[in-house]
């Protein structure tokens, strides 16, 4: 492709195909993609922005056990990455095999949550956080509290407000949630 220019050394544009390459100010695409072309092209956007933490943390991987030392000289500050984020990618890839990874589903985050338990419970946990409860994925802070409460042993608890428009009403609604088993307390506004 000519006629595009990069922006410094440090910004290597990334050949998707033919068609579309990508720079650090964004998106050139060259001739006329076909509707196939900029469907695959989506699709590698996706799967890019999906996975690029983890490959990150296991180009890092990768590079340290190939380079040894020689691995920081890439790996330094002068890629923008602070030193918590490099860490942090290194240590999810490092921590998470790549074969429970759920990114089909789930974030980095999520998988950041559970990147301390043993291998079996993350995968136990990233499969219950993708199926979430039949219609939806759990968010990362439903995967967190879900954790929480299993390692305490509690139950989860969830809160419903409801404003009423009289006493006899609230009272009325509280007759019939506590008959089918709620707890209900009483709050002013």
């Amino acid at each position: 492709m000519t006629g595009l220019q990069t922006i410094g050394e440090e910004f290597l544009p990334v050949v998707v195909d033919d068609h579309f390459l990508i720079q650090a100010d964004g998106l050139r695409v060259r001739g006329k993609p076909s509707f196939h072309d900029w469907e695959k092209f989506w699709k590698k956007l996706r799967s890019m922005e999906r996975g690029i933490q983890f490959a990150v943390g296991d180009a890092i991987k990768l590079m340290r056990a190939q380079l040894g030392d020689k691995a920081d000289q890439i790996i330094s500050a002068a890629t923008g990455w602070s030193d918590s984020t490099v860490r942090s990618y290194e240590w999810a890839a490092d921590k998470i095999p790549q074969d429970i990874r759920r990114m089909d589903a789930l974030t980095y985050s999520h998988h950041a949550a559970v990147g301390k338990l043993p291998v079996v419970e993350q995968k136990k946990w990233l499969d219950k956080a993708a199926t979430g409860d039949g219609t939806k994925e759990w968010t990362v802070s439903q995967l967190k509290a879900n954790l929480k409460a299993d390692v305490s042993g509690a139950e989860l608890s969830y809160w419903l407000m409801v404003r009423c428009k009289s006493p006899e009403e609230r009272e009325a609604l509280s007759k019939r949630l506590e008959a089918e088993g709620y707890t209900t307390s009483e709050r002013g506004a």
